[in-house]
Parts: structure tokens; sequence; C-alpha cells
């Protein structure tokens, strides 16, 4: 079984700053910086089903989160063709392709053994989540009481395996991935982006045996410059800032375009970060790891029960003289309103160096 480490945080927060640390340690699976394993966190997925099933458990509703949970495998795991009618369905997330096509046939798997039973009925309940049409189709096959047509596959859910079920779901599907890169043999951990979030790590940790969670957090005065588009403001000619992406998803994201929806979402995020004191859980700045590297290095080595020795490509991934150059980004922007803005309404956060 596979240590899970989830790494999260609020967005341009320095998280990879970890996994590249990570990423000199032997044993230790770590997927590239753009793969988020969103299942967890989605709506109708592993988190909203475990809640239905096994913590407010009705007909209705346990019933229709089965439903959805298998609608939302199919949406996230198919991959079809680019020329394929099917990619009107298709999320975009390919984890059929990702997962050398065994996604959804694994999960599927998950989901069928917490069905306990089924049979065929009429249920009235999901009226509301029918299209236009199929509502129309409906109320014509009660009003010609065409009964068979108003019948539906109804579930029975079992939850007392749940989360037994879900960590072994998990390490045979991760294996998928660690066979790929023909390292199986020697790896005890893996790490995973934005899997539980940082708000309320604690519901995934309960579920997933093995698992561990870091959240990083970062200066938002820094947040803010590193989230801004290329273009849409001036800059000083020794520094560059703007998002990495060409589309300005990073300034979307982030709502860096527009200085108090950034205040606002920065203050609504960390409001609601996980503030509890589980041991599975640790809190990192991103500041630290840089100037005050050694000792986030044993915390990060004590936290997941790692061995320093594993550590054989020691700042070959993550370098603290590189990283440094992110820290203090804001003193060389332009618009200095902007900085003290942020300065005095999200003083809790910001880092004094």
């Amino acid at each position: 079984m596979y240590n899970f480490v989830d790494v999260s945080g609020v967005g341009n927060s320095g998280k990879t700053a970890v996994s590249d640390i990570l990423r000199e340690f032997d044993r230790v699976w770590t997927p590239a910086d753009s793969f988020e394993f969103d299942l967890f966190r989605l709506p109708n997925g592993i988190l909203d089903l475990h809640h239905h099933l096994a913590e407010d458990w009705s007909p209705i509703r346990s019933h229709y989160a089965i439903s959805r949970f298998n609608e939302l495998i199919d949406q996230i795991g198919m991959s079809p063709s680019k020329l394929s009618w099917k990619k009107i369905y298709s999320t975009g997330n390919n984890y059929d392709r990702l997962f050398e096509r065994q996604f959804r046939t694994v999960m599927k798997g998950f989901s069928n053994k917490l069905i306990a039973g089924s049979y065929q009925a009429e249920w009235p309940y999901e009226l509301t989540t029918y299209s236009v049409r199929r509502r129309i189709l409906h109320k014509l096959a009660v009003k010609l009481n065409i009964r068979s047509l108003l019948e539906r596959q109804v579930y029975l859910s079992d939850s007392s395996e749940f989360e037994q079920e879900l960590t072994a779901t998990m390490n045979k599907l991760f294996q998928i991935l660690v066979n790929k890169d023909s390292v199986s043999s020697s790896i005890d951990y893996v790490v995973l982006h934005n899997c539980f979030e940082p708000f309320n790590p604690v519901r995934s940790l309960n579920i997933l045996s093995k698992s561990k969670s870091i959240i990083v957090y970062r200066d938002p005065r820094d947040v803010y410059v590193s989230g801004i588009r290329n273009g849409k403001v001036s800059y000083k000619k020794d520094i560059t800032f703007g998002a990495e992406d060409e589309h300005g998803l990073s300034e979307a994201f982030l709502a860096t375009y527009d200085i108090n929806l950034f205040i606002l979402r920065y203050q609504t995020y960390m409001k609601n970060i996980y503030k509890g004191q589980d041991n599975r859980v640790l809190k990192l700045r991103f500041e630290d790891l840089v100037h005050n590297y050694d000792q986030s290095l044993t915390q990060i080595c004590n936290f997941l029960n790692l061995d320093s020795a594993l550590h054989v490509r020691k700042k070959q991934k993550f370098q603290p003289s590189q990283s440094a150059k992110n820290i203090g980004k804001w003193r060389k922007y332009e618009n200095s309103q902007e900085i003290k803005l942020i300065t005095e309404k999200l003083s809790d956060f910001v880092w004094n160096s």
C-alpha cells in the first residue's frame, strides 16, 4: 500500500516547491505539476458520495449519489478522439488516457462494490435533474399510462466497507501510473496535487488510509504580482511578473484583474483554510521553504516519516537560491497603491522578512 501525500494551496502559493523537494527522494513518485486528481473534490465526486452514503444516508440521496458518481466517472474518464461526437460529453480530464484506459473500469468497480442491490421501480425524485426533452417524455408516459417507461433501476447502497474499498481502489489506480514509470517495486509514497484541497483535508484523510496533507501558503503580495497577465499593466524594466499561461487563466483564477476582488478572494480562502491540529496535516510557508530550508526539510521528513538517506538528489529540483527570486517580487511592482492596499487588508498573511 502506498503512502498518499496531498500537496495543496490556494493558487500560486508555491506548493510546487514541496513537490520538487519530494521529487528529490528515492521511493517517492510525483506526477507532473499540471496533473491534479480531481475525483475527490468535484461535485458528485468521492467526498459527496461518501457524505450521502455514510454520513447522511437516505434512499433518495444515496441512489442519486451513486448515479451521479458513475456519470462523473464517464465524463472525466472518457478520452475520445478529436473528431468524435463524444467530446461534447467529456470534461477534458482524459483520465482513461492517463491511466492506460483503465480509469473507468477501476472506478466503476469501486462504485459497484458500494451497491448492495438494485430493483426496478418508478422513481419520481430525479425529475429536477432531467433535461426538458426527457421531462416532456416522462409527462407523456404518465398521461398515456405507459408505466414501463417510468421505471428505472434504483440502487440500495452499503457503505460499511467504503474506506477499505476506496484505499484498495486508489492503490490499484495509481499503481498504473507508477508502473508506467517502471519504478513500481521501489515506490512507497505517491504525491497528489490539490486532491484533498486545503480547506478540510481531514474528510479525505479519514477515508483514505495512509494519507497525509501538506498545505502551502505564501505572501499575498507575491501571489498577486505573479498572477498578473503580461500586457495588462506596466512593469519596471528589471522585473518580469505575469502569469505563465498565454490565455490569462491565472489572472482569472486569482481575480488579479480587480484588486478588490483579489483581496476578497484571498480573504475568503484563508478564512476557510484548515486551522485544526490533526497530526496528518502540515502547514508550511513558501518563504520558510526558501529561507529556512534545512528546518523545513526536516519538518517534511519527520512529518512523512521519510528517511533523510533517501534524499539522493538534494537541490536538483528545488533550489532555494533560485526560488528566493520569487520572494519580494511585489517590491518591484510599479503600482505601489495596490501593494499598500493588499498589505493593509491582508496584514495577517503578509511575510515580514
